[in-house]
């Protein structure tokens, strides 16, 4: 805990079996700044990586799980990520969603955040916190890095209700 020109800042740090697992700056009782949860695959914690301003969501958020999958045709493991990122406005969710599925990391943490475009699962899009117009879906249950991308599944919302097609 330190505090500086008259305004308290805490940084807050929690270590789990030696490795940092989050960090997050708390101003004046409320979180603001970079908001860092360390992915860890051994450990099964989930990345997550935003902005706070006033202890409320901003900008585009990822979170990044571990989902082990098995490629049935070897009967070897193939230890994929899911990753989704959402854009927030005032904490609300407010622009797009996405979700890929992708192969990051080697050693039971992601070594780089860069991911193919071609591993989208799902993207749409929110309005004022709500589902609104097109959502694509990716159905494939095979490793999406190995097969030919197309939507297989397409809604309309409106408000956060699905329309009739």
């Amino acid at each position: 805990i330190s505090n500086r020109t008259g305004i308290e800042k805490d940084k807050y740090l929690k270590k789990l079996n030696e490795y940092k697992v989050a960090e997050c700056t708390i101003v004046d009782g409320l979180k603001n700044g970079i908001f860092i949860q360390h992915f860890n695959n051994k450990e099964m914690i989930t990345g997550i990586t935003g902005l706070y301003v006033n202890d409320k969501k901003e900008g585009a958020w990822t979170w990044i799980k571990s989902k082990k999958n098995y490629n049935t045709s070897t009967g070897e493991g193939l230890d994929l990520q899911t990753i989704t990122s959402i854009d927030f406005r005032d904490g609300i969710k407010h622009g797009s969603e996405t979700v890929h599925k992708s192969n990051l990391g080697r050693y039971g943490y992601i070594q780089n955040y860069i991911y193919p475009r071609y591993d989208i699962i799902s993207q749409g899009q929110y309005f004022n916190g709500d589902k609104t117009g097109d959502w694509y879906y990716y159905d494939n249950n095979q490793d999406s890095t190995s097969s030919l991308f197309y939507w297989s599944k397409k809604q309309i919302y409106y408000k956060n209700k699905l329309m009739d097609l």
